[in-house]
Parts: structure tokens; sequence; C-alpha cells
């Protein structure tokens, strides 16, 4: 059945031009690679610059409130399955609260999940989705355990195999478009995920709420064409909040849940070509801003423990890999991992051991999709 929806959102904007953000200094991009030694990373050079040029404020024309009004004619159709019930651990396929390790195969349509519940010894095999499918990971049907998600841009929808079956139903959802980045996350609080789309063309967020039965959705312009949208809790209230980085800018910008979507966190922390993620490094319940840089093949982690003030700075992978933020370990802390394509292998550098120890497994192989982050 479809449904013809009018989307009328406003989003008061002019307070952001007048905000200074404050500097965080970190590496340049000029250090010498034999500085990182021994999975560290040398201390942050004092003469390096700013990555972010804060003094000159926000550019309010990035958000430009004229796009607000172009949220109209939003189209989706309900397939089939309604219910959906508790997101927690984003790819914890198999419920033993640690991340596992999943590919997804687009030229087989195919997901294939090591378990960490059994030491990595066995895995899960699921035919689901096709050659430009994008997958993600999320708990949709609320059993405590990830299902496989794919949004398919060519149709616009959304299809979710649920682990509650035992992977034989699923949930279809019209939601979305082509060029649309689909984003995972519990925006509305519920325990449950819900289907997110940032459209770059309108720098909007247009999120298709589970607490709704994906019948409502959360609608905010935030970002412009060429951000990374992101979903994490930064503010440490149980929801997922709207964060992009700005590779331009080498910028953050995350729209607060806590303050219904008023308030805003901005943070200067990376630079153009960086890969960012977002997890719990530091263990205090909230998202940090950590980015991967390939060309340096380190992890740069700016702290919410430290209200943004301290960072961690390790070097782990290289040109060519693929960053994946995840609990490996399970100690309640995200581990840096990386997914080497070349060697279709898995490189996890743990919390636990203060990084100073990792898993290694050889589970994929060149053009897989690790499914985490």
């Amino acid at each position: 059945m479809k449904r013809l929806i009018i989307v009328l959102v406003y989003l008061a904007l002019g307070v952001m031009g007048a905000v200074a953000f404050g500097i965080v200094l970190a590496p340049n991009g000029q250090v010498d690679a034999a500085t990182i030694q021994g999975g560290l990373l040398a201390d942050n050079p004092s003469s390096s610059p700013p990555l972010f040029a804060g003094s000159e404020g926000f550019d309010p024309s990035s958000l430009e409130s004229s796009v607000a009004n172009s949220l109209t004619n939003v189209t989706f159709s309900d397939f089939a399955m309604s219910a959906v019930p508790t997101w927690t651990r984003r790819a914890d396929f198999d419920g033993d609260g640690k991340t596992d390790m999943g590919i997804f195969r687009p030229g087989w349509g195919a997901w294939f999940v090591l378990r960490s519940d059994s030491d990595w010894t066995t895995y899960i095999a699921k035919g689901w989705g096709t050659n430009g499918d994008i997958p993600l990971a999320g708990d949709f049907d609320g059993d405590g355990k990830a299902d496989m998600a794919i949004f398919r841009p060519s149709w616009g929808a959304w299809f979710v195999l649920r682990s509650d079956s035992d992977w034989t139903t699923f949930i279809a959802k019209g939601w979305g478009a082509a060029g649309d980045v689909p984003v995972a996350g519990d925006f509305d609080g519920d325990g449950k995920a819900d289907m997110a789309i940032f459209r770059p063309s309108w720098g909007a967020w247009l999120v298709l709420t589970s607490s709704s039965g994906y019948m409502d959705f959360i609608a905010k312009v935030w970002g412009t064409s060429g951000d990374i949208p992101l979903a994490g809790d930064f503010d440490g209230d149980g929801k997922a909040d709207m964060a992009i980085f700005r590779p331009s800018w080498g910028a953050w910008f995350v729209l607060r849940s806590d303050s219904d979507w008023t308030t805003y966190i901005a943070k200067g922390w990376g630079t153009n070509r960086d890969i960012p993620l977002a997890g719990d490094f530091d263990g205090d319940g909230k998202a940090d801003m950590a980015i991967f840089r390939p060309s340096w093949g380190a992890w740069f982690i700016l702290r919410s423990d430290s209200d943004w003030t301290t960072y961690m700075a390790k070097g782990w992978g290289m040109n060519g890999d693929v960053p994946v933020a995840g609990d490996f370990d399970g100690d309640g802390k995200a581990d840096m991992a990386i997914f080497r394509p070349s060697w279709g292998a898995w490189l996890v550098l743990t919390s636990s051991s203060g990084y100073a120890d990792f898993i290694a497994k050889v589970w994929g192989t060149d053009g897989d999709i690790p499914v985490g982050q």
C-alpha cells in the first residue's frame, strides 16, 4: 500500500552563525611515518596547526533553510511485515554481547558471519541481497541480536532478515531513494533500530521510527552534500544522535537528541580523506569521535569523557584497510578493528588489553564489505 507523505520541516538555524568553535589540535598530516611505532603514535606535535578554523564560526549557508521547503512529496511503500521489537549491539548476530565479524559479499548476495560465541570457530551464512545493495546491521526485531538489513537504492527499499525467526522471516519497507545514504540507529529511544536515511541533495535526515510501527518519522535538516552521516549516542541519553563528518572542513557536527534536536556539538577533528567512525572507546557510555587515517594507518579518537579535550592515538592498519568499530572482546568498550581486503583478514586491536594485543582471523576476500560500521 502506497502512501503520500507531505513533509513540512522547519529548523531554526539563526543561532548557528554566531557560534565560534573551540580549536582542537591534532596531527596535520606531515608527521613522518617512522613516528608510528609499536602500535603507538608519537605525541601530537605542538607546532601542528588546527584542523578546523573555528575562529570564523559556522557558515549557515551549508544548511540552507530553504531546503526544508523541498521536503515534499516523499513517497514510500509498506510491503508486508509490521512489527519490530531492541536495538542493542550493532553487529552482535549471536547475542553473546560481543561484535561478530560479518561480511556481505555483493557478487553472491550473501552474508557470512564468524561467531564470537564459538571463539570464532563457527559461522552463519545467509543469502540476503544482491549486487548494489547496501548492508547494515541492527536489532530491528528486538530479540537482542543483530539482524541482516539491506537498503536497495534502486528500489528505495529496506529488507531486514530477522534473527528472532532463525533467519526465516523478514521486514520490508519502502523508505528512501537512489542517492540516499542509509543509517541504522535507535533515534526514538525505544530500544529498536530505526530506518534512517541521509539525503545529501537536501542535506536532510528522514528517520522511519520503529516506535510508530514504521508509520511515522522524524525529519531534520542537518548537513549538506559531501557530508558523511553517522549514528551514535554522543550525548548519553540512550538515543542515537544525527552526526555528520564534513571532510572538506575536517569537522564533526552532532545534532543532539537530548535537546529534542535543537542543540548540537561541533568539533574540528580530522582532515580530508579521513574515515569517521562512532564508538564508545573510553567506556563512559557516550560515543566518541574517531577517525582512521589510511595514509598513516592510524586511529585518532576524540574522547567524550574529557568533554572532547583529550584523545587517543594508535597506529593500527594501512592504506586500503577498512576500519570497523565494535566491541569484539566484550569489555564494554569499542575496539579498533580493520578488515584487510588484500588478505581477506580481520585484525582487531582490543581495548581489554590496553590496545596492546589483538585478534586476527582470516574471514572474507577482496570485494567483501565488512558489516558493523
